[in-house]
C-alpha cells in the first residue's frame, strides 16, 4: 500500500458464524453534528488523508473522481488515503444518484460545510479545473461543463449567456438571450458536477468581497450606471460588473421616490440578482430578486417575465435542494409547511404548485397584451408551454384532493388538459412572431399528446386512442415540415432533433407498412444529415434506424433489413467509446441481430461476433443493473446457437452457468420461467451430447422449476407453462418415464391455444399411447 506498491497477505482477526454483533457503534450511524465528526476524524488521520478529505468536498464523491483529484493533488499517495476517508465516519453511500449505474457517496449532514471552510479560493479553482476536464472527457463537449462555469465565476470571468444553475425543469429560457427549447436531458451523473459546484461557489462566494459602489446622490445617475454595467455583464461576462449593478441598484431604492425611476430600478435589481443567481447559485440573491417585483406597483411586461422566470428558477431549484432551500420567501416556507406537515417532499410539492402557477399568471399576461413588443412575446409564449406541460405533469404525478393540484383527480385528463393549455400558447406565439423554434416546440407537444393518446405517454393510461393519436400525430408532422421544407435559420442541432420527432410523428400516425418504413428511414438520414460531426446526435440516429430496420425484419422476414439493422448497429458500437453507459444496450441490440442471423444462414463467423458482443455487453453491465439478467440470458442463448453451428462443447457449460446467474439475478416469475426452460434444453444437449443420465435429471429438475414460476403467473403465462411441461416430457423420456411424460403432455396440450403446437404435442401422445414408446 501507499506509495512503495507492496502489499502483504495478512489477517486481522477471524469472524466465525457464532460469534455475537458488535456493540461497538457505527460511528457514521451516530447522531454527532458535522463539526465533531471532523473533528474525530482530524485526530488520528494522516495529513495527506485531512488534505484529501478537504478536496474531496468540492467535488462530487463518485469513486473515479475522488481517485482522479487524489492522483492530481496528491500525487504520489496510495490508496490506504482514499481508504482512511471513506471508513473516516464522513461519509455514507448515496441512494438518489440520477445514474443508476453509478456509485457515488454523500457526505453526512454538516461534514462539508465544515471541511469547506478549510478549503482555499485556490485549491477549488484548481479543482474545478481537473474537474471540467473530467466533464469533457467523460461526457463530451456538448454538455454544460459545472465545474469549468464555477471556476469562470471564481475568476470574475462567465462566458455570456452560460449559467451553473441546472434546468432540471424543461425551461430553459435566458432573460436577454435567444430562447431555447427542452433540449435533451442531461446525461446520467453529470447533475452532481453542477450540485457540489453550486454548494462550493455559494461557501467560497460568501467569503469573496463584492465590488464596491462609488457615492453618488442621484438616482437617476445610479440608474444609468447600473444599466450600462448590467450590460457589460451580458455583453462581457466580467461579474464584477453585475456586482456593481447590483450594489447601484440598491442604492438607488434607498434614495428614490416612489414612481416610475424606483419601478424600473427594482425590475433591473431582479433581473440582476436572478443573473447572480445562475452563475454563483446563492439562493439569497434568488430570493432577493422575488422580492424586489413581488408586490411592486406599476410593473412593466418586462417586469412580469423577470418575476416569472423567478418563479420558475424557486420552483426548479425546491425540487433539488427541498424546503431548505433559501431563494423562497418565509412566508411560503410556512405555508407549504403548514399545508403537508411531517412530509417535508409533499410540502415541496406544494410549494411548487404556488411557484408554478405565479409564472404561469406573468407570463400569460406578458403573452396577452398586445401592445407588449413581438420579442418579448415570443419569449413568455415560449417559456408558457413548456411551463404548461410542467404542471400537466407535476399534477398527474400528485392527483386527488390532499395533492398540490386539488382539480387533478384523473392523472392523464388533467396532463392532456394542460397539453392543450400550452397549445393555446404556442399557436398565440406562433401568431405574433412565426418563429420556427416555436413552431418546431408546439409540434412536439403535438407529438406529446399523440404518444399519450397512443399509450405511450409520460402519464399512465388505461387504454390507447388510436384515433385521436394519428390525428395529433398528423398535425406534428405539419408543424415539423412546415419548418423542415424551407431554408432558415435553425440550428443543424435544431433541425436534428426534428427530423428525429418527424420519425417518431409518422410511426404514430401510420399503419406500419412499407411506404411509413421508407418515410420514417428517410426522416432519419436527414437527421442523420444534419448531424454533422455531433457524435450524440448521429448515435442517436443511427440506433433508431437500427431498430426500424430490425422492427421491418421482424414483420416482414426480409434478409436485406437484417443485414441492415446488423450494418447500422456495428456502425453504432464504433463510435461510442468504452466507458459510455449506452455501449452496452447497444451491444445487446447488434449481438441478438447477429445471432438471428446466423440462424438464418448457418453462418459460423455471425455466431462467434454474436458471443463476442453479448459478452462485451454483459461484461459492461454492473452488477445491480436489472438489465443483467437478461444480458446474460441473450449471451446465454448466443453460446447454444454457436455450439448448434460448430459443437464446441464449451458453449453448452457457459451457457449452463450463465443461465444459472440470470435465473438467480431476476426477481420476475415470468423471466425465471423462461430462463429455466432454457437452461433445461441446455441439460438435454448435454445429454445429447455426452449420454449422461445426470444431464437428463437436470433437465426434469429445471423443467419442473420453470413450470413452478409459470404457475405463479396464473392464465397470463399458460403458453410458458405448456412449454415448460413439454420440455419436461422430452427429459423424462429420456430416462425412461414414459407414464409421467405422457401425463406433462397432455396437460400441455390442455393449455396451449396454439394449433401447431398442439399438432405436434398429439403426435408425441399417440407416439407414447401406441406402444412404440419404451414402458
Amino acid at each position: 500500500s501507499g506509495a512503495t506498491g507492496q502489499s502483504l497477505v495478512a489477517a486481522a482477526g477471524w469472524v466465525r458464524a457464532d460469534h455475537p454483533a458488535s456493540s461497538v457503534p457505527v460511528r457514521a450511524a451516530e447522531d454527532v453534528d458535522g463539526a465533531e465528526r471532523v473533528r474525530a476524524f482530524l485526530r488520528p488521520a494522516s495529513p495527506e488523508a485531512r488534505r484529501l478529505a478537504v478536496y474531496l468536498s468540492a467535488v462530487p464523491l463518485q469513486l473515479p473522481v475522488m481517485q482522479l483529484v487524489q492522483h492530481a493533488m496528491l500525487a504520489g499517495s496510495g490508496p490506504d488515503v482514499l481508504s482512511e476517508v471513506l471508513l473516516g465516519g464522513l461519509l455514507r453511500r448515496a441512494s438518489d444518484t440520477d445514474d443508476p449505474q453509478g456509485v457515488r457517496y454523500r457526505f453526512l449532514p454538516g461534514v462539508a460545510t465544515e471541511l469547506r471552510a478549510r478549503l482555499t479560493v485556490e485549491d477549488a479553482e484548481l479543482l474545478f479545473k481537473h474537474c471540467s476536464e473530467y466533464v469533457e472527457r467523460r461526457f463530451g463537449r456538448s454538455v454544460r461543463n459545472f465545474p469549468a462555469l464555477a471556476g469562470a465565476f471564481l475568476r470574475g470571468a462567465v462566458s455570456p449567456g452560460e449559467q451553473l444553475v441546472p434546468a432540471s425543469d424543461p425551461l430553459v429560457v435566458p432573460v436577454g438571450g435567444p430562447v431555447t427549447g427542452p433540449g435533451t436531458a442531461e446525461p446520467p451523473g453529470l447533475r452532481a458536477f453542477a450540485e457540489v459546484s453550486a454548494e462550493v461557489l455559494r461557501e467560497l462566494g460568501a467569503r469573496m468581497p463584492r465590488a464596491a459602489v462609488g457615492r453618488a446622490a442621484d438616482a437617476g445617475v445610479l440608474l444609468e450606471r447600473a444599466r450600462d454595467a448590467h450590460a457589460r455583464y451580458r455583453a462581457e461576462g466580467q461579474t464584477r460588473d453585475l456586482d456593481a449593478a447590483v450594489g447601484g441598484l440598491r442604492r438607488v431604492l434607498t434614495v428614490a421616490r416612489p414612481g416610475e425611476r424606483r419601478t424600473q430600478a427594482a425590475e433591473l435589481l431582479a433581473e440582476c440578482l436572478m443573473d447572480r443567481w445562475r452563475v454563483g447559485a446563492d439562493g439569497d440573491d434568488l430570493r432577493e430578486a422575488w422580492e424586489a417585483v413581488a408586490d411592486l406597483r406599476g410593473v412593466s411586461g418586462h417586469g412580469r417575465f423577470v418575476r416569472a422566470m423567478i418563479c420558475s428558477d424557486q420552483a426548479s431549484a425546491l425540487q433539488d435542494e427541498g424546503m431548505g432551500f433559501p431563494g423562497i420567501p418565509d412566508d411560503l416556507r410556512d405555508w407549504a409547511a403548514g399545508a403537508a406537515p411531517r412530509n417535508e417532499r409533499a410540502a415541496v410539492e406544494f410549494a411548487r404548485a404556488v411557484l408554478l402557477y405565479l409564472a404561469d399568471r406573468d407570463f400569460a399576461a406578458v403573452l396577452a397584451t398586445e401592445t407588449e413588443s413581438a420579442r418579448l412575446r415570443r419569449y413568455a409564449g415560449t417559456a408558457l408551454l413548456h411551463l404548461r406541460r410542467l404542471i400537466g405533469l407535476a399534477g398527474a404525478s400528485r392527483p386527488g384532493p390532499h395533492g398540490p393540484h386539488a382539480a387533478a383527480a384523473d392523472p392523464q385528463e388533467w396532463y392532456v388538459a394542460h397539453l392543450y393549455r400550452a397549445l393555446d400558447a404556442a399557436t398565440t406565439t406562433v401568431e405574433v412572431d412565426g418563429s420556427e423554434r416555436v413552431r418546431v416546440e408546439r409540434g412536439r407537444l403535438w407529438l406529446a399528446l399523440a404518444r399519450q393518446f397512443a399509450g405511450q405517454g409520460a402519464v399512465a393510461s388505461a387504454a390507447g386512442d388510436t384515433d385521436r393519436s394519428r390525428d395529433a400525430a398528423a398535425s406534428a408532422i405539419e408543424d415539423f415540415m412546415a419548418v423542415l421544407r424551407e431554408e432558415n435559420a435553425l440550428p443543424d442541432t435544431e433541425r436534428c432533433r426534428a427530423w428525429l420527432d418527424v420519425s417518431s410523428a409518422v410511426d404514430l400516425a401510420g399503419t406500419q407498412d412499407d411506404r411509413d418504413h421508407s418515410l420514417i428511414v428517410h426522416a432519419l438520414e436527414r437527421a442523420e444529415e444534419a448531424a454533422g460531426d455531433d457524435d450524440d446526435l448521429r448515435v442517436e440516429c443511427r440506433t433508431r434506424a437500427a431498430h426500424v430496420h430490425w422492427e421491418s425484419y421482424e414483420r416482414t422476414g426480409a434478409p436485406a433489413s437484417l443485414d441492415v439493422a446488423v450494418d447500422t448497429w456495428e456502425s453504432v458500437v464504433r463510435l461510442l467509446r468504452e466507458d459510455d453507459p449506452r455501449l452496452p444496450a447497444v451491444l445487446t441490440d447488434c449481438g441478438v441481430a447477429l445471432r438471428e442471423r446466423a440462424d438464418r444462414r448457418d453462418g459460423t463467423q455471425d455466431a462467434h461476433r454474436a458471443v463476442n458482443l453479448l459478452r462485451r455487453a454483459v461484461d459492461g453491465t454492473l452488477p445491480d443493473d436489472p438489465e443483467l439478467p437478461h444480458r446474460r440470458y441473450k449471451l446465454a442463448d448466443a453460446h447454444i446457437g454457436r455450439f448448434e453451428a460448430a459443437h464446441v462443447l464449451s458453449d453448452l457449460y457457459e451457457a449452463d452457468w450463465l443461465l444459472g446467474e440470470a435465473v438467480r439475478g431476476a426477481e420476475d416469475p415470468q423471466y425465471q420461467a423462461l430462463f429455466l426452460m432454457h437452461r433445461g434444453i441446455v441439460a438435454e444437449l448435454l445429454h445429447a451430447r455426452l449420454g449422461t443420465v445426470d444431464h437428463a435429471e437436470r433437465a426434469v429438475e429445471y423443467y419442473t422449476r420453470s413450470s413452478e414460476h409459470a404457475r405463479e403467473e396464473g392464465p397470463a403465462a399458460r403458453e410458458a407453462l405448456a412449454l415448460a411441461l413439454q420440455g419436461r416430457a422430452r427429459a423424462r423420456e429420456l430416462l425412461g418415464r414414459s407414464r409421467t411424460a405422457l401425463a406433462d403432455y397432455r396437460e400441455a396440450l390442455r393449455l396451449t391455444p396454439d394449433a401447431e403446437f398442439a399438432e405436434r404435442l398429439r403426435a408425441d401422445i399417440a407416439r407414447l399411447t401406441s406402444g412404440t414408446a419404451d414402458a
